[in-house]
């Protein structure tokens, strides 16, 4: 997989042990052992603004739906990072 990968991982395990589908978007290219860096995704938009494009001040990046291929409107949380495995994958 490469950076930019986007991914759709059934029951993404969370920090606090809760479940769900969820979009996941590959950020590095892990050498040997290394695990790959995920950033998740949400389609709840909550206080973040529905403009695209990034919002840096905020942590997040907005695509709207139907754009590059997201059925949803989507925001990618930067400060939402994850690690797994390259077994797992």
């Amino acid at each position: 997989m490469k950076p930019g990968t986007v991914l759709f991982f059934k029951d993404f395990i969370f920090k606090d042990g809760s479940s769900k589908d969820k979009l996941v978007i590959i950020l590095n290219h892990p050498k040997g052992e290394e695990p790959y860096l995920l950033c998740t995704t949400t389609s709840q938009k909550h206080t973040r603004k529905k403009e695209l494009g990034c919002h840096a001040k905020e942590n997040y990046f907005y695509i709207d739906q139907d754009q590059d291929g997201f059925i949803k409107n989507t925001w990618v949380v930067s400060l939402d990072f994850s690690f797994i495995s390259k077994k797992f994958c």
